[in-house]
């Protein structure tokens, strides 16, 4: 049963994952063609090896607390200011 949740959970996220390596991609063409100038197509055929590092940048960036900083109002910010823009 955990084998079946954890496969699922594992294809949802590669799935998402591809996704967005692929629009990341095709954004950066659209913008480049926006622009008149050349696109990501510098690393590799079609800008394919630029995508991994894109990704895995976008996976593994950890958020830093500042060491002065309240952690909890720190944490809580967002949330507060997504609620005021929501209500």
């Amino acid at each position: 049963m955990f084998a079946v949740v954890l496969i699922k959970v594992v294809i949802a996220f590669v799935i998402l994952l591809v996704s967005v390596m692929l629009y990341i991609w095709g954004m950066r063409k659209v913008i480049a063609d926006m622009q008149n100038r050349i696109g990501p197509n510098r690393a590799g055929p079609y800008g394919c090896c630029r995508r991994s590092p894109t990704a895995s940048k976008l996976f593994f960036k950890e958020q830093s607390i500042p060491s002065s900083a309240d952690r909890g109002v720190f944490r809580l910010a967002p949330y507060l200011s997504i609620m005021a823009g929501v209500s």
